[in-house]
């Protein structure tokens, strides 16, 4: 083999594989950005307090805020590692970390075991379970528990003041897609108008900003061993509307009337009233809409089988048609479009916006 090839193919295994030793112990790790490693080694001196052991680091994939997230096992500790992308802000770093402590304390979430506030780096016990599912809450046990836990959440106490505001993030994705997606640009400036009434409507409803995790979906719980739930990832976490996360939760977990008709009722504990009902209804068709634009951002791409099921069971649970092929994700952000426009029209909707009008 020529030696040019072999010195290059030991420069590239050097590249992608490393080994870091400290007193206590030997860490391997591979596909890591330089910037991160010293982070991950003070990290894991801080976490492991035993003898010289061996342990390795992978990057965590998936996530759609840019951060940077390591799994870091040094047996018998396991962690998850997050370095936010720059530039990052020491006061969303506490806020995150507040929110983490929060859901622990209430046995709702991994505990923090290292942060580094100044560097906007901290890290999470790891989470052995599986992703909380829409099947899983079939089970009417664990929909109530989810219900209870959920309520939970909103019912903590932080000392973060910071604030999460859906419908300013809505109207900043509704704009950035009619940049992108000038076909669309009637359509989105039609939806844009809808949730400008939505928002109006929704302030008559006076409610006492919660504590809210922002960012309900299947990747973000799971369902452990020990038949608990833990919620991870507080990035979009902020006092805000806790409409909203009971919305997301309906949308992403493809709930049934039936199964909606349960949850409200167990999260009010039996005590919902009309304006609470309205409340959900016009939200409920703001997160519809939120996924309708997540689609449509990445139009291009062609969905997973996995992707196509979840969509497919959504509409099978609640009764709808499929309007269309679901060949591209934009295919999938026209179902989702034709829905909300479809749900505004219906009585259930108008009426709720009537009884909020009236407040």
């Amino acid at each position: 083999m020529n030696k040019s090839v072999i010195y290059f193919a030991a420069f590239f295994q050097v590249m992608v594989f490393s080994v870091y030793a400290s007193d206590k112990y030997v860490l391997s790790y591979n596909n890591v950005k330089d910037e991160h490693k010293v982070h991950i080694q003070a990290s894991a001196s801080d976490v492991f307090s035993h003898e010289i052991a061996s342990g390795k680091v992978k990057p965590l994939l998936g996530g759609m805020s840019g951060d940077g997230l390591y799994v870091i096992e040094l047996n018998p500790s396991k962690f998850v590692l997050r370095c936010m992308k720059q530039p990052y802000s020491v006061e969303w770093c506490q806020k995150d970390c507040q929110y983490s402590r929060m859901a622990a304390e209430k046995g709702l979430g991994p505990k923090v075991v290292y942060e580094n506030l100044a560097e906007g780096c901290y890290a999470i016990e790891f989470v052995d379970g599986a992703h909380l599912s829409p099947a899983h809450l079939e089970d009417k046990q664990i929909l109530e528990q989810f219900t209870c836990a959920l309520r939970t959440i909103h019912n903590g106490s932080v000392d973060s003041q910071v604030k999460f505001d859906i419908f300013k993030r809505i109207d900043q994705k509704i704009k950035s897609n009619i940049q992108k997606n000038p076909e669309f640009s009637i359509e989105l400036h039609d939806f844009l108008d809808e949730v400008y009434k939505i928002n109006t409507a929704i302030k008559k409803h006076t409610i006492e900003p919660k504590a809210c995790h922002n960012d309900i979906h299947v990747m973000n719980l799971f369902y452990t061993s020990e038949k608990t739930i833990k919620f991870i990832d507080w990035g979009n976490a902020g006092l805000g509307d806790p409409f909203w996360d009971i919305a997301c939760s309906v949308i992403k977990f493809h709930f049934s009337k039936e199964q909606v008709g349960f949850f409200l009722e167990k999260y009010f504990e039996n005590n919902i009233s009309s304006a609470d009902r309205a409340h959900f209804i016009l939200i409920e068709n703001v997160a519809l809409l939120s996924t309708g634009l997540n689609f449509l951002a990445i139009k291009q791409e062609v969905p997973s089988a996995a992707v196509k099921a979840a969509v497919s069971n959504y509409l099978r649970k609640t009764n709808e048609e499929m309007t269309s092929s679901m060949d591209t994700f934009e295919d999938i952000a026209k179902i989702c479009f034709a829905l909300f426009k479809k749900r505004a029209q219906s009585q259930e909707y108008k009426e709720a916006f009537l009884l909020l009008e009236q407040l």
